[in-house]
């Protein structure tokens, strides 16, 4: 059989586990070893697994024992059942073998001895494999009894190093009626045979130093920095790949390599990149205005350490539409930057709706007003107040006014207007204000109105008409008698109007009905 590894040149410089002595210059040693399941079966531990001070070219190994009396599986490596069980146990050892300097492994042989029993039904076997040099091969199955031994034989003189691995399984089962079974490693033990190496096999080691990268981003790679260098300060850089280079956070692990060539044995290993996050440039700002019924929001920038663009990145938060506005929380992230974080202020103010009202007409002594002056509006939703309001008698010119009130109070203010209307002298009839009227629930009312200008009949030739009168009472429009009889007690605001070619004055007075006495007429 003729393996060939390629094993780090700096395992050569590990300790020797578990020699009671140092080795001398003939005697291999055995480095890095290790359990598959930590304190379980194999016990790595110098104090159990070590080399044979009377061969000191055979390992022995070492079981686990006396960790809980009562469990099978964690009292030495053996498995055991009564009746209706079934136990494994399994386990495996790795171990390099590092031969001297001048030599090179030949053979590597495995023992391992035990006892087993079954009674009546039941079973116990097992099977034991192992790796060389990174070659699987199989030791052999059993049954009851462990015990076994193989060797492997070399002859390639570049094994100076030589990982193997042991995996061996244990497995019982009794029958529900009856039985028992029991399959225990009582021994264990690898010798190896070693050969000296020609002078054409003996190789230099290459002095060779390799550095990682510790760093923050900046977008450009980077990987291990070295030298290899020989043993007459020749440079072998040429022979050393520096594995992999990188640009983003984390950054990675750069496996690196030597070749060797005929003079300089081959070598590997790792070394950390590590790049951290860099620290974006943030401007984050807010808002204030006016209610427009546009929602708004933050508006920012994140720039990278190259100058990019990274607004990609940057999550400006909520946008607000309503008074009065909010907090924005802004939020910014990536693969090679910090995380940042931050509120802004979003402020909108009330708005002020937009009054439109035209100068009215000029209007005669005695108008009431209307619609017709009383007109304005407003470019939102809502109610308008006059002063003084709709009905009022002018009989001079004056200021209207007018005060608005949004439906929409959250986001608008509210808003006033004048006017200035003109009152021109009325040349024409009026009517004569009666005054007040007082009277009682059932009475029979006959009132007459009158024109302060009555030169012809024509002067009358116009039409009455009459708002808020008590129920029961009506206007004549042609001679402008009100009569009826009243049904309803109450105090009433009349405004009684005569219009005469396009003409129109009013006279507004109040009206008072009281409830009518019991036992009265």
């Amino acid at each position: 059989m003729n393996l060939q590894t390629r094993v780090p040149a700096a395992i050569l410089a590990l300790i020797l586990l578990g020699c009671a002595a140092p080795a001398l210059a003939q005697h291999v040693t055995f480095t890095d070893v290790r359990d598959a399941v930590p304190g379980k079966f194999f016990n790595p531990n110098a104090d159990s697994t070590h080399v044979d001070p009377a061969a000191p070219n055979t390992l022995l190994i070492g079981f686990e024992s006396g960790r809980d009396s009562g469990d099978s599986l964690d009292d030495a490596f053996k498995a055991s059942t009564e009746a209706f069980g079934n136990r494994v146990a399994m386990d495996t050892l790795s171990f390099n073998v590092v031969a001297p300097s001048g030599y090179y492994v030949s053979s590597i042989t495995y023992v391992q001895a035990g006892v087993g029993s079954i009674i009546r039904v039941a079973d116990a076997r097992g099977a034991s494999s192992w790796i060389v040099a990174g070659k699987p091969s199989h030791l052999g199955f059993f049954r009851s009894d462990p015990s076994l031994s193989r060797t492997e034989e070399f002859s390639n003189s570049q094994l100076t190093i030589v990982p193997v691995s042991i995996t061996t399984n244990l497995s019982v089962f009794a029958a529900p009626t009856s039985g028992e079974a029991h399959v225990e490693l009582t021994d264990a033990r690898v010798v190896v045979t070693i050969a000296p190496l020609g002078p054409s096999d003996v190789k230099r080691t290459a002095t060779i130093v390799v550095s990682g990268y510790t760093g923050s981003y900046d977008g450009t790679a980077h990987g291990a920095t070295g030298s290899a260098t020989g043993v007459d300060g020749e440079d072998l850089s040429a022979l050393l790949n520096l594995g992999d280079s990188f640009t983003d956070a984390p950054g990675g692990t750069a496996s690196w390599t030597f070749a060797g060539n005929a003079s300089y044995n081959a070598a590997e290993g790792t070394a950390a990149i590590t790049i951290n996050r860099a620290d974006a440039v943030i401007a984050v700002s807010g808002y204030s205005g006016t209610y427009d019924g546009v929602a708004h929001g933050a508006s920012g920038t994140a720039t990278g350490v190259n100058g990019e663009n990274l607004g990609a990145l940057l999550n400006l938060g909520a946008g607000f539409a309503d008074v009065p506005g909010g907090t924005a929380n802004w939020s910014f992230g990536g693969t090679n930057y910090n995380s940042a974080s931050g509120s802004v202020a979003i402020t909108i103010a009330r708005a002020t709706p937009t009054l439109s009202w035209a100068q009215p007409a000029a209007v005669v002594a005695g108008t009431a007003l209307t619609s017709t002056q009383l007109n304005a509006t407003a470019n939102v939703a809502g109610t308008f107040t006059y002063d003084p309001p709709l009905g009022t008698v002018l009989n001079a010119s004056q200021t209207l006014s007018v005060s608005f009130t949004p439906a929409d109070t959250t986001n608008y203010n509210g808003a006033t207007a004048t006017v200035t209307i003109t009152v021109t002298p009325n040349t024409g009839a009026q009517i004569v204000n009666p005054g007040p009227q007082s009277d009682r629930v059932g009475d029979e009312v006959r009132l007459r109105l009158r024109l302060t200008r009555t030169d012809s009949r024509s002067d009358r030739d116009g039409a009455f008409a009459a708002a808020g009168l008590p129920p029961g009472l009506a206007i004549d429009s042609r001679d402008g008698e009100i009569r009826g009889r009243l049904t309803t007690a109450g105090s009433y605001h009349v405004t009684v109007t005569f219009t005469r070619n396009g003409v129109a004055v009013s006279a507004q007075f109040d009206w008072t009905v009281a409830t009518r006495s019991k036992g009265k007429d």
